[in-house]
């Protein structure tokens, strides 16, 4: 895929086996909405740590995520690694910019005051009733449709409300928000419903929007600080992810580049 403006894409991560697309949140929201416009399919993935230890750790995950269309790079340690390859490969600069999340990208679409019909998927049931009543209260040219990430049921609080099915057909953007793997199960498997829509898995986005979940000063993601603020505030649920999970990757990619070593001797 080329995306106008952007540095070489795509760009493959040798360390970590990964392809990302190094884009600014405001290029992300361009290629959503021109996909939209003209009906083209296109599942806007992302890549940070958890992602990258999950595909070299899990094959089925492997599979499903390999068959998404882009990959954002929503990550320090995977920014960090694209700023090396695209600097050797190109000469171009990859900034902060480029290490974009559910949330900065999604907002910069909202602010487009673009009209858009917008299934969200994922949270409680009160948490996704929130996240609702949030953009449809103050963001009047965009229909959100909510349904829960545990039993799907519709969760929209305005008349009209359509079951999940007959939602898909008439979307323009679907947002998972079921967690890694889950959400990425969820879309390789439903994605034919949505032959004519952006569909993208965002994790805790919706948490976010119905302010179930505090999002993290962004100076913190530049230098790679963000973790540290979501561990202190959820340890229980983050400690494996964030203090175990780095350590098998670790080990997983030295596993890969002393199988490499060996059969160039």
């Amino acid at each position: 895929m080329t995306l106008t403006g952007a540095p070489s894409s795509p760009v493959y991560l040798r360390t970590f086996d990964i392809t990302v697309h190094p884009v600014t949140s405001g290029q992300i929201a361009d290629i959503v909405i021109d996909h939209i416009r003209n009906g083209r399919h296109l599942w806007l993935a992302n890549h940070n740590l958890h992602s990258v230890y999950l595909w070299n750790s899990n094959n089925e995950f492997r599979t499903q995520y390999g068959s998404a269309d882009m990959w954002v790079i929503d990550g320090w340690p995977v920014l960090a690694l694209a700023r090396r390859a695209v600097g050797a490969i190109t000469g171009l600069a990859i900034s902060s910019a480029h290490r974009v999340g559910s949330s900065d990208w999604l907002s910069d679409l909202i602010a487009r005051r673009e009209p858009l019909s917008i299934v969200a998927i994922g949270g409680t049931a009160s948490t996704a009733r929130r996240a609702a009543h949030e953009v449809n209260s103050t963001c009047p040219w965009i229909r959100w449709r909510a349904y829960d990430g545990f039993d799907f049921e519709k969760q929209d609080p305005l008349p009209g409300a359509l079951d999940l099915n007959e939602a898909l057909k008439i979307s323009g953007l679907v947002l998972v928000g079921m967690g890694m793997p889950l959400q990425e199960k969820w879309i390789a498997k439903n994605r034919n419903l949505v032959k004519h829509a952006v569909i993208a898995n965002v994790g805790g986005c919706i948490d976010y929007i119905a302010g179930e979940q505090p999002l993290a000063p962004r100076w913190l993601g530049t230098v790679g600080l963000e973790w540290m603020y979501r561990l202190i505030r959820s340890p229980k649920r983050l400690g494996h992810r964030y203090l175990v999970e780095p350590v098998h990757l670790g080990r997983l990619v030295l596993q890969r580049h002393l199988r490499r070593f060996r059969r160039g001797w």
